[in-house]
């Protein structure tokens, strides 16, 4: 690997903390960088830097195109940075949690950190963050256990000492992302040091094909697993299934616990702004979803993974589950009844509607949860029909009526 100087070019979001001097002098500490800061995003894009750098904060806009992102090595430092590589649909940002009372690391092991202080621990800031505090979440870590799918996708660059499932500074491909947003001029020498040769490792090394994540597609059938309790070591908390589809389908999955707590069943696309289903129980009762996917909403999607997550949040009792999944295209939503409502073209009159509003009032979860997608597909149709239904229902009934409106809302937003 080359060890001539890298250069950097640094473009602050508005609302970002004014640090430059501080990530000026860090960058170019011994000889090892250039740095440039340029005043617009365009000028900033076009520099022939070996390495961008995006300074953010939270509430910044995010620039309409990236496409020029993708074939530079780019570090990203907050919030408008997290976000702007969620737009290019990067992993290295998934997941937070805000930092112990003394918020240190553990630097990981690969090709951008040096070999010589992999493992070692690095208070990152000078002043700890307490608990509490009206910033609490101003270090943030993505959610990243060794052992987990995102592990062979998103490298940890660095783990929280205090816990090791989230890591607030990850890589890519050609991209790292730092969560540790407070002005520069508190991180510690140490933690200057390791940001440090971090960046400049990506400067020289080679770039590498722009690529997003892959994963196996799960395919429909029945999965019986174990998860560990919600907290750092031990097995996994929690599994992630993934699937891709060409054309509209019914989804459903039924969750089955022989043993478990709190534990939460989560549907949704990775770039879709309209299907996305949750269940949580405290008492590991059974969770079903229904989750009918339209051609708007597979467009929404575009060539992303749809992701279906089991996640234990219990802290005492671990998970003993058996998941079935199943999913058809083109499929009919079968109520008890004898009522039919089709993905393609569903019926939305009115009687069709209230047959399926006295199904939410089901003791069967299978049936209410079919009843919501239904109501779903009915669209705006429904909406009166439901507020009138809200004046008289009762607490668990008004809890399903609201499920089924912002079902509604999302797949047809107003």
């Amino acid at each position: 690997m080359s060890t001539q100087a890298v250069s950097f070019a640094v473009w602050y979001a508005p609302g970002a903390p004014d640090d430059f001097k501080a990530l000026e002098t860090m960058l170019t500490q011994g000889g090892t960088g250039t740095v440039r800061q340029y005043m617009t995003w365009s000028e900033w894009i076009g520099s022939k830097a070996d390495v961008l750098v995006l300074r953010g904060f939270l509430g910044s806009p995010v620039p309409d195109d990236l496409e020029p992102l993708k074939a530079r090595r780019v570090i990203g430092i907050g919030d408008e940075a997290g976000r702007t590589f969620d737009a290019m649909g990067l992993d290295l940002t998934h997941g937070a949690t805000s930092v112990a009372e003394e918020p240190s690391v553990i630097l990981g092991e690969g090709p951008l950190v040096p070999r010589e202080r992999a493992g070692e621990r690095v208070v990152a800031l000078r002043e700890p963050v307490p608990l509490g505090a009206p910033e609490p979440i101003a270090c943030d870590g993505v959610f990243l256990p060794e052992d987990e799918a995102l592990a062979t996708q998103v490298e940890a660059l660095a783990r929280w000492s205090h816990d090791p499932d989230y890591a607030p500074l990850t890589g890519q491909g050609n991209m790292v992302f730092c969560a540790i947003k407070p002005n520069l001029k508190v991180w510690t020498p140490a933690f200057r040091s390791a940001f440090r040769a971090i960046a400049v490792s990506l400067g020289r090394t080679p770039l590498q094909p722009f690529k997003l994540s892959e994963w196996d597609i799960t395919p429909p059938g029945t999965y019986t697993f174990q998860l560990g309790i919600d907290g750092p070591g031990g097995p996994p908390a929690g599994r992630t299934y993934f699937f891709k589809f060409a054309s509209p389908v019914v989804f459903s999955a039924e969750l089955e616990m022989r043993q478990g707590g709190e534990v939460a069943l989560d549907f949704r696309g990775q770039a879709s702004d309209r299907a996305f289903d949750g269940r949580t129980t405290q008492h590991g009762e059974s969770l079903v979803l229904v989750m009918p996917l339209t051609e708007p909403s597979l467009t929404s999607n575009g060539q992303r993974y749809w992701e279906l997550r089991v996640q234990n949040f219990d802290r005492a009792t671990p998970v003993e589950a058996t998941l079935r999944i199943a999913y058809e295209s083109n499929a009919t939503i079968r109520l008890p009844d004898g009522l039919e409502v089709p993905v393609q073209k569903p019926p939305r009159d009115a009687s069709t509607i209230d047959r399926l509003i006295k199904h939410l009032a089901s003791d069967e979860p299978t049936t209410v949860a079919k009843a919501i997608a239904a109501l779903q597909l009915a669209g705006g149709n429904a909406d009166t029909a439901l507020d009138a239904a809200w004046e008289t229902a009762s607490e668990v009934l008004r809890e399903r009526i609201s499920i089924a409106q912002f079902r509604i809302d999302t797949e047809h937003p107003r």
